[in-house]
């Protein structure tokens, strides 16, 4: 008989990327309010979705591939956000307590840090 690791299982009905899910998205060049919405889609899509289909063994693993056949048609449609929106959201982003030492680069949280909104504090805890 297979195991629940081995069959797979279906996405959390509150499922957020972690860290490194969002460190992945950002290093496809996509923005924070960007995978903020891509989130919302694909949390959404895989609740709703039903049979064998909808479980899975590696969710961050289904988030990367959606990420990647998705870039393209996501980028045009996001080419207009304005990155202090974006950092915004990053700030916020890493003041929560789940999220992983190292998920931004650091010139990342520095432009946080310059348009004030983190503490070099909250800075050298997030690298």
């Amino acid at each position: 008989m297979l195991t629940m690791a081995e069959t797979g299982k279906r996405i959390a009905d509150d499922w957020e990327p972690g860290c490194r899910d969002i460190a992945f998205a950002r290093s496809r060049g996509l923005g924070v309010l960007q995978i903020r919405e891509i989130a919302e889609t694909f949390r959404d899509y895989w609740v709703s979705a039903t049979g064998q289909r909808a479980t899975k063994r590696d969710w961050s693993a289904t988030w990367r591939n959606w990420i990647r056949k998705e870039r393209p048609a996501i980028s045009a449609r996001y080419s207009a956000v304005e990155a202090s929106d974006q950092l915004e959201v990053i700030a916020a982003h890493v003041r929560r307590p789940w999220c992983e030492r190292g998920a931004y680069p650091r010139d990342i949280l520095v432009r946080c840090v310059e348009a004030e909104l983190l503490t070099r504090d909250e800075m050298e805890a997030a690298l």
